[in-house]
């Protein structure tokens, strides 16, 4: 055998560790990227939110979920009439959340797998005060409703709720 079909022989191993090497960074630093920013593309069209590494604390939920009812209004014999008996401006809700600190709750759904990848729901329980001056369709002073918020702070749903006996959530655990 001459040196020289020795000297390929040889470098044959080299050059499929290289093909190899070539392959995987291909894959972890041009494809894997790409194929996820596509997916998210998708979804972000779909209308759904993928907001990965995005965290909104309980306090950030509770909040949103207040401005929602302090905005909250329902028309009765041709005027329109707020719900909350706080105003909706931001130095009202930040009253409101300092005066009635148990009045509300956060409680994630999902795993963590769903956190993680930004696509988790919150169910934010929201008690407060109803306006006294709407037309007395009902007499309960207090309210509770339960609003769905998903990790990038958008309310989905802000169903019906009931009357409450106070301001105080039933499942006081917020710290």
């Amino acid at each position: 055998m001459n040196d020289t079909n020795l000297k390929q022989h040889d470098d044959e191993p080299v050059q499929k560790k290289r093909t190899w090497l070539r392959t995987s960074l291909f894959v972890i630093f041009l494809w894997i990227p790409l194929t996820l920013a596509g997916g998210n593309m998708v979804l972000g069209l779909a209308g759904v939110c993928v907001s990965p590494l995005s965290y909104l604390t309980k306090d950030e939920l509770i909040e949103i979920a207040v401005r929602e009812r302090a905005k909250a209004e329902f028309q009765y014999e041709g005027r329109l009439w707020r719900e909350m008996a706080i105003e909706d401006s931001e130095p009202s809700i930040q009253k409101f959340l300092r005066d009635n600190p148990r009045c509300c709750d956060a409680r994630r759904t999902g795993g963590l797998l769903e956190l993680l990848a930004g696509w988790s729901v919150s169910q934010v329980e929201v008690n407060y005060e109803r306006n006294q001056d709407r037309p007395p369709l009902r007499k309960d002073r207090y309210y509770q409703i339960f609003i769905a918020i998903n990790s990038c702070g958008k309310v989905l749903e802000s169903g019906s709720g009931m009357s409450s006996e106070t301001l105080e959530t039933t499942n006081y655990i917020r710290k």
